[in-house]
């Protein structure tokens, strides 16, 4: 089956109106070619069911989406809750438990081998924004201040996703250090978002509908080393970005992984800052239909299946 991809942006608020970045593959090149970029425009009056329209007028068979596509542990849990303290739920046993482990951990480091870890604290408090950060350093012992104070705030089973934790242990200090974002599934997008997404799915149903995060995108590109620190950091937001920058990122990306980009799609994506998020979302659909994800924990549970972490290393 020939797969088409559409990374989708969708604005925030009681209005329906969303950015799409559509990729095909063409064997013949073996090659993903930018085949549109759609924007829904500025009324308001665009409906849920036109959106299924266009999806469905385009042959799309993959769509990224911006936001939460599942569950909290507690929205598909069947056990007669207790209470959050006294909470039974195997997923929020079984994640209490890597906490323990990770704060346990750096606490063994601190007490074997204190001026070692006093040493690294303190590298890491002179931390300056030219350092190199694509290294997996949340997996060392010593756990920054940061994630350490998140990680003793614990899990909240009605509010976070077992797609948070991974992130946390996996990616917290660096979205802080490159683009001051801390993570939370729910904190950063709205109620509209959500309840729009209930519905589409109901009428959606033979899509593959997926989940990524732009700036983990952007973290493992970095990674990879297609971009450089010098092109993200600093920026909270991508409309924050410079028309010189977005062109170099742009460049870059089609460098590296070998896509194709239209002179007049390029200049959109370049002095349009609002298509970069869509953009940036369907190269995550890109690997996933490619294989190059990361593979999540089984505690990550079948229901966040749906998010994908990229890997171009």
């Amino acid at each position: 089956m020939k797969k088409k991809i559409a990374g989708v942006y969708f604005h925030s608020g009681k209005t329906n109106q969303f950015i799409a970045c559509v990729f095909d593959y063409f064997s013949s090149g073996d090659r993903w070619i930018l085949e549109k970029l759609h924007f829904s425009g500025d009324s308001n009056k665009l409906s849920n069911e036109s959106f299924e329209q266009w999806v469905k007028a385009n042959n799309i068979t993959d769509i990224v989406m911006n936001f939460p596509i599942s569950n909290t542990i507690c929205d598909v849990c069947e056990i007669e809750c207790p209470g959050e303290e006294n909470c039974s739920n195997p997923t929020v046993k079984e994640m209490s438990e890597v906490i323990s482990q990770l704060l346990q951990r750096d606490q063994d480091f601190e007490q074997s081998s204190p001026k070692d870890y006093e040493r690294l604290r303190n590298s890491q408090d002179e931390y300056v924004h030219h350092q190199e950060v694509y290294g997996e350093k949340n997996n060392t012992m010593l756990l920054s201040k940061s994630l350490k104070k998140r990680l003793r705030r614990g899990l909240t089973p009605y509010w976070n996703r077992p797609i948070d934790l991974y992130i946390w242990k996996n990616f917290y200090d660096e979205l802080i250090q490159v683009f001051n974002y801390s993570y939370d599934s729910f904190g950063h997008t709205s109620l509209m978002n959500l309840k729009r997404f209930s519905y589409l799915k109901k009428h959606l149903s033979n899509i593959n509908i997926w989940e990524s995060n732009i700036y983990i995108i952007f973290l493992e590109l970095l990674r990879a080393e297609f971009l450089s620190p010098a092109d993200l950091f600093g920026m909270k937001y991508v409309d924050e970005f410079s028309v010189s920058l977005r062109k170099n990122i742009v460049s870059k990306i089609e460098k590296n992984l070998n896509i194709y980009i239209k002179s007049e799609d390029s200049a959109v994506l370049t002095f349009d800052p609002r298509a970069i998020n869509a953009f940036v979302l369907s190269l995550s659909g890109i690997s996933k239909v490619q294989n190059n994800v990361k593979a999540l924990p089984d505690w990550c549970l079948p229901i966040n299946q749906n998010f994908i972490v990229p890997s171009y290393l």
